[in-house]
């Protein structure tokens, strides 16, 4: 119920929980009434990949950042971390992308006679390694709590 409640982040723990299991039982020693119900589980977890890459993609998109927070954390529960890694590097990356094009424009659009014209390329730089910094800043909590400090660098 759940998932038909959109209510991802409980769907996904219910998930988590059922990959725990999963990894420590003997599907040997297990009946079928069990069996069915890990089938039933597995396919669970497949649609909620879905849903969460498909929302992901669309938080992406639209740039709304409540979304992808939200989204960017359940990919560890159902045991995607590299795709929530993935996706949210390269919407970081194009975030940084952006704000240097905007930093760029800026410093073309300086006159010559401007007091800082032979520094401006560097104080455009500079300006784009503090935002870049604040970005980083901004997501690196979230992401060392939910996919633990060994994925903070990634290459996109």
């Amino acid at each position: 119920t759940a998932m038909m409640d959109k209510d991802y982040e409980t769907a996904a723990g219910f998930i988590d929980k059922y990959l725990a299991i999963d990894k420590m039982i003997n599907v040997s020693l297990i009946d079928d009434a069990v069996t069915g119900s890990f089938a039933v589980l597995k396919e669970s977890q497949l649609n909620l990949i879905n849903i969460i890459s498909k929302n992901m993609d669309d938080a992406v998109k639209s740039d709304d950042q409540d979304a992808i927070n939200r989204y960017v954390k359940l990919f560890p529960l159902v045991d995607r971390r590299s795709d929530g890694l993935n996706k949210f590097s390269k919407y970081m990356s194009s975030k940084v992308g952006d704000i240097g094009q905007s930093h760029l424009q800026d410093a073309l659009k300086t006159s010559k006679s401007d007091p800082r014209w032979n520094v401006i390329f560097a104080d455009t730089i500079t300006k784009l390694f503090e935002d870049t910094a604040r970005i980083i800043e901004s997501s690196h909590i979230s992401i060392v709590e939910h996919y633990g400090r060994n994925h903070t660098l990634r290459t996109c």
